[in-house]
């Protein structure tokens, strides 16, 4: 029975499946990749797609789009100085 169980627990400790894992991984993205750029516009993520049109969040994107350029997306950075 001990000579089973180490068979077994040898096969995902293997040199090799280190090797197989990788492989899935890299075909699964090499996959994933042309896929996600159809993504991007099968879906709507603001507020006035899902949310009623008497909703105030609403009534404030509609008035700030007419202020921001589409092309404008917001950001954060960060900075570290000599000091820290």
């Amino acid at each position: 029975m001990s000579k089973v169980v180490r068979r077994l627990a040898e096969i995902p400790a293997g040199s090799w499946t280190k090797w197989v894992v990788m492989g899935f991984w890299v075909a699964a993205v090499v996959v994933a990749l042309p896929l996600a750029g159809k993504l991007m516009h099968a879906y709507k993520n603001n507020a006035s797609s899902w949310l009623p049109a008497s909703a105030e969040s609403v009534k404030v994107f509609n008035v700030q789009s007419r202020f921001q350029s589409p092309n404008t997306f917001p950001g954060w950075s960060s900075t570290t100085g000599p000091r820290g």
